[in-house]
Parts: C-alpha cells; sequence; structure tokens
C-alpha cells in the first residue's frame, strides 16, 4: 500500500529524462537569441499549462486549463487541497499539509511560450547574423518579466525610435525584425559560478544595442515560415492517457484489470478496498477510482 511518504519519496525520484525535440528551444549555458512575431496569432505570447512529472510522462498538458475538458489530474489534484475528507471531517494537520505538498507538485503550472531563434557563434565564439531554425521557447513567468523590461525600458525603445507610452509599438522592441534587441540569455546551475542557490537560474538580459535579424528580408520571412504551429508542437492529449499516467504515478496497490470494453477504449478497477493505495486521508478507489472510469472510456 503506497503512503503519502512513499509518493513523496516518487516524486524526488522521478525520471528527469527528456527527449530532444527541435521545435522546443532551451537554454543549457550562454546564448543570444532573437524573438520572433507569432505568425499563427496576434497575442506575441501564448500561454499552455503543464503538469509536471506524472507517471513516466515529464510533462503533460493539461486538459482543463488549456482546452476546458475534464482533467482527472486537476480532479485528484483538487481532492489533495481541501480541508476535509472524503465524509466531510476535518483532515489531521498532518495529513492537510502532506496532501497541500502533494498538490503543489502536481498542480497545472502554466509557461509562456513566443517563437525564437539563437544566433550562431563563429570560430572566435562571437554571434554573427546567422541564426539557428525558429523553435518555441517556454518561459516561467519571472522569465517572461524579464523579457518584457525592454518594452518598458524608455531608453530602449528611445533606441528603436518608439515613443515612450506608445504601447501599440512597444513590442516592436523585441520582435521588429529590421531593429530590435536580441536576448543575452544564461543558464546557471547550482554550484555553478555566480549561482550560489540551490536551484538552476536563468538570467535574460538585453543587449547593449539593437540590431536587425539577418538583414536580408527574405531570410526573415523564411524563418517564420519553418515555424511550426504551437498546437502541433504541444499536441492536445488524449483523456486515457492523462488517466494512465496518474495511475503510474499514484502506483501502490492501485490494481488495473479490463472489466468491460467500450467502443471508446477500457475501463478500469481496483481488485478492492483493501489493496487501493493511500493518498493521504483516502484510498484511490474514494478519491478518483470512479473518475479514472469514466475519463479512459471516453
Amino acid at each position: 500500500m503506497a503512503s503519502v511518504a512513499d509518493i513523496k519519496a516518487r516524486l524526488a525520484n522521478l525520471n528527469k529524462k527528456t527527449t530532444k525535440n527541435a521545435d522546443i528551444w532551451k537554454p543549457k549555458d550562454e546564448h543570444d537569441v532573437r524573438l520572433l512575431k507569432n505568425p499563427f496569432s496576434d497575442d506575441p505570447f501564448i500561454e499552455r499549462a503543464f503538469h509536471w512529472n506524472i507517471g513516466d510522462a515529464r510533462e503533460i498538458l493539461c486538459p482543463k486549463v488549456n482546452f476546458g475538458d475534464e482533467c482527472v489530474i486537476c480532479e485528484f489534484a483538487d481532492t489533495l487541497k481541501g480541508w476535509k475528507d472524503d465524509k466531510g471531517r476535518d483532515k489531521p494537520e498532518k495529513n492537510r499539509k502532506a496532501d497541500w505538498e502533494i498538490y503543489k507538485k502536481i498542480q497545472a503550472n502554466s509557461k509562456v511560450v513566443v517563437p525564437v531563434v539563437e544566433r550562431i557563434r563563429g570560430a572566435d565564439g562571437k554571434t554573427t547574423q546567422e541564426v539557428s531554425a525558429a523553435a518555441w521557447w517556454p518561459l516561467t513567468a519571472n522569465q517572461a518579466q524579464q523579457v518584457l523590461k525592454v518594452c518598458t525600458d524608455a531608453d530602449r525603445l528611445a533606441a528603436c525610435d518608439i515613443e515612450p507610452g506608445d504601447d501599440e509599438r512597444a513590442f516592436d522592441a523585441l520582435f521588429n525584425t529590421k531593429k530590435a534587441f536580441d536576448l543575452q540569455v544564461s543558464f546557471k546551475k547550482p554550484g555553478e559560478k555566480g549561482n550560489a542557490k540551490s536551484f538552476t537560474m536563468i538570467e535574460i538580459e538585453p543587449k547593449y544595442k539593437p540590431s536587425p535579424l539577418t538583414g536580408n528580408a527574405a531570410k526573415d520571412a523564411e524563418l517564420v515560415k519553418g515555424l511550426k504551429h504551437i498546437d502541433e508542437v504541444y499536441p492536445k492529449v488524449p483523456a486515457s492517457e492523462v488517466a494512465s499516467a496518474l495511475k503510474k504515478f499514484i502506483g501502490g496497490g492501485m490494481q488495473v484489470e479490463q472489466v468491460q470494453t467500450k467502443p471508446g477504449g477500457e475501463k478500469y478497477a481496483t481488485k478492492s478496498k483493501e489493496n487501493a493505495a493511500k493518498v493521504g486521508t483516502r484510498s484511490v478507489d474514494d478519491s478518483f477510482g470512479e473518475l479514472l472510469d469514466e475519463t479512459a472510456a471516453k
């Protein structure tokens, strides 16, 4: 039977392996990058919400936050953050705190994604006008705020011939292909020089002067045309896969058996309440067993 301690230990030791995706850009050390306008939307920044490290999946696009569909992970997370158990009784403080810690780990968290290209460095280590193929860069809220400082800095706006307070053109300081600011991105792991913290630091600062993207309008247009739609890069996850990931995450005494086959898929059930994994103050059966059944059959 899986206890809260078991699940917390599993959270701390989840498989962190990632598959490289050429359509997603992430910093690894020191980079100079340039943002591109989103060719599919007037909104320069697109928000996507994910559940992290659930079962074998490092990230799962949340069906509820992104598309308004049912999400068994959100449903289960909501049962953990409540102060009452399934019988309406107050949870003991110890259980409530434990449930809350798990809730914080599995709730949906949003990132802002924006098109980007990376400057290619020459043999001397200096950046050139050559750039990589366009990709999507996922940013935390804090990182996005660092990026947006350019659009509120009067001196930087003036350097791009933009009047301070001109909200309609302020984004040009980041996205204009003829004249805008590159961004210096610094990635430092804990213990590396300049990072005395216990977590990875990503710092983003604009370059000193604005510059053209490539200096070639045709090249600029080709870069944007080569960008995949965000829904291709982060495709909608079938409800059955979300349910399966949650089932693996909880594990423990959770037993899977094919009860009956329906046109939409399989129906799952636990062997017994005695074998059901415990999460906080409730069993898997009580918390979301039937919810899994319904979702997996869709």
